[in-house]
């Protein structure tokens, strides 16, 4: 609904001629960087359909601390095509006491350039896993520029604001191009 509003393709786009003979592009781990994700704890596992599932390992936080963690991935563009990302799905377990909250931060952006405003919520009382799926505002998305290879950087954030014993992890980050907005890149 929001694709065909905007006017951008809702199917991902197929490599060469037709949709049927080619494969989605894929996305892949380039790297990530942040107090919330050192060198050697974030891994990632790709299926046949171009997804990524992004595991991370140390990104918590307890007490009245903060972290961050910017992962950047490479997304496939064939050639002709462009690709902006409407939101971003992230899971995670807390414990947080019913006096304490967590702000979760996220945005997105391509490297060496500006991206949507960052989308924030504030959780209390959560004890157990959760998923959240942050959308960005479709006025304020950015398409990958054409003609350009630049990574995709998506960024996030966590924070509590209470409780000591209170803590909250992100285990995982999901993307697939059938979760991108693509449309075609104008001609010259």
């Amino acid at each position: 609904m929001l694709a065909a509003a905007l006017g951008i393709a809702a199917v991902v786009p197929a490599l060469g001629g037709s949709a049927s003979a080619a494969a989605a592009p894929a996305v892949t781990l380039v790297g990530a960087t942040g107090s919330g994700c050192p060198r050697t704890s974030v891994t990632a596992s790709g299926d046949e359909n171009g997804a990524i599932v992004v595991r991370y390992q140390q990104l918590a936080v307890a007490g009245t601390r903060q972290t961050q963690c910017t992962t950047l991935l490479r997304v496939g563009v064939p050639e002709g095509w462009t690709y902006a990302v409407p939101g971003t799905v992230w899971g995670g377990h807390a414990v947080l006491s019913a006096d304490t909250t967590a702000r979760l931060t996220t945005r997105t952006y391509y490297a060496g350039g500006a991206g949507p405003p960052a989308v924030r919520t504030g959780v209390t009382g959560l004890v157990g896993p959760f998923r959240w799926e942050p959308q960005f505002a479709p006025d304020t998305l950015t398409f990958h520029p054409c003609d350009a290879k630049r990574d995709l950087a998506v960024a996030v954030g966590l924070e509590i604001l209470g409780a000591a014993e209170s803590r909250i992890s992100v285990a995982t980050l999901e993307l697939s191009p059938h979760d991108l907005l693509w449309k075609r890149c104008p001609t010259r």
